[in-house]
């Protein structure tokens, strides 16, 4: 694939680059280890990664015909850093102004890496923008840097196309990139006066299998509840004057439909509903409604029909100002939960994972709060971001959660 040197933004792809336009659409998985990495190992690892990859060596350009690409840079090497930091620094300190600092998407790679180092112990932080890879594919990534830092040596993969091939909406020979006359994709300025709100909580082993035990008992799923708690604490926080349903948009992934699973590439779509949480007569029964509606899709035809509807509205031949002004008048949410899932291996190489957080994105879409979501080791983390926070959130959507077990 060294003469590889990419290829068209598929619908997704190109909606996620126009919610960019509108606020930087990085995200970000933090990996607590339980060793620490020796620095001498990371610059060879960064290649290895990369050649392992070598889509994350995509910057974006517009060609001709108001169409934009991904295209392979040259020399490919992955940016980090190596932050030394005492025993009581805490990695949220960092990932803030990482996040201040947005991915470049017209300058290859879509990606950076930092290491912060403690006496014994590393926090690795992936930070990539979101149209080259979804939350799962930066587990990936992660998974495989563990283990290329371990000694292991991975073979190149293919290099996966987007959603579009992949259903057969298009066909996967596209027409030659013929750059266009226009300026380059630029990356947005969050603005010195921007605050990014992280905060992080993390759920006991017990209180985990706890909650677990009683999704299942309510026919529903943890993250059925956790959507339930946090439309419930948003709702009790609107005003009286305010009557509208609380909105919450979900990533869902297609991968194991697409039968991708291991593909770093951006491979979800969303789903919007409209909840009016004081219709339920408690949080078990909104929690089963909303992992019903909330399911992921379970045929081709129903991601055929959703990327066919975003190319008709983004695929157009027109000026991208155009197309970021379409989305930024449809998107409109009160909070989305971004979920991993459960981890069942926590184990790469010589690296044991502690405690992973994410994913961390902000929406930049209105008053939105974003939750990432994961379970590993058999305890639940949650991460809330937000640039108009509600900053008791995960405390209050755990402490209703917790509440309601029997």
């Amino acid at each position: 694939m060294s003469n590889y040197q990419g290829r068209p933004l598929g619908a997704v792809e190109k909606l996620y680059l126009a919610l960019n336009d509108i606020f930087t659409k990085d995200f970000a998985l933090v990996a607590e280890l339980d060793r620490k990495v020796p620095p001498g190992h990371i610059p060879a690892a960064m290649g290895n990664l990369i050649r392992r990859h070598p889509q994350l060596n995509y910057h974006i350009k517009e060609d001709s015909r108001f169409q934009f690409w991904f295209r392979c840079g040259p020399e490919p090497s992955i940016p980090y850093r190596i932050v030394e930091v005492d025993e009581f620094s805490d990695w949220l300190y960092v990932l803030k102004s990482e996040m201040m600092a947005p991915v470049q998407t017209d300058t290859p790679p879509m990606i950076r890496i930092i290491f912060l180092q403690k006496a014994g112990t590393s926090t690795v932080i992936i930070l990539a923008n979101h149209t080259i890879a979804d939350g799962m594919a930066g587990l990936i990534i992660l998974q495989d840097l563990l283990k290329i830092l371990s000694g292991y040596t991975l073979a190149q993969l293919k290099i996966p196309g987007s959603i579009d091939v992949v259903v057969g909406e298009i066909l996967e020979n596209q027409p030659v990139f013929i750059p266009g006359a226009g300026e380059p994709v630029k990356y947005p300025d969050p603005g010195s006066e921007t605050e990014i709100f992280i905060n992080k909580l993390q759920l006991t082993g017990a209180f985990t299998s706890r909650l677990l035990g009683n999704c299942r008992r309510e026919k529903t799923t943890i993250n059925g509840a956790l959507n339930a708690a946090v439309a419930l604490v948003l709702n009790a926080n609107k005003s009286g004057a305010e009557d509208r349903p609380i909105i919450t948009r979900a990533p869902l992934s297609v991968r194991e439909l697409l039968s991708n699973p291991q593909d770093v590439v951006l491979n979800v779509i969303t789903r919007n509903m409209a909840l009016q949480p004081a219709d339920f007569p408690g949080i078990w029964p909104l929690a089963r409604f909303i992992s019903n509606e909330l399911r992921s899709p379970d045929s081709l035809d129903e991601v055929k029909a959703y990327v066919k509807y975003f190319r008709a509205g983004l695929m157009r031949p027109v000026p991208f100002s155009e197309i970021v002004k379409t989305v930024r008048s449809s998107v409109d949410t009160d909070f989305m939960i971004t979920n991993l899932g459960r981890i069942n291996q926590d184990i790469y190489g010589s690296y044991k994972i502690l405690n992973l957080w994410g994913p961390v994105v902000v929406s930049g879409t209105g008053k939105e709060q974003t939750i990432g979501t994961v379970t590993i080791a058999g305890r639940l983390t949650l991460t809330h971001v937000s640039l108009f926070p509600v900053r008791s959130l995960l405390s209050n959507a755990v402490d209703l959660i917790m509440r309601s077990l029997p």
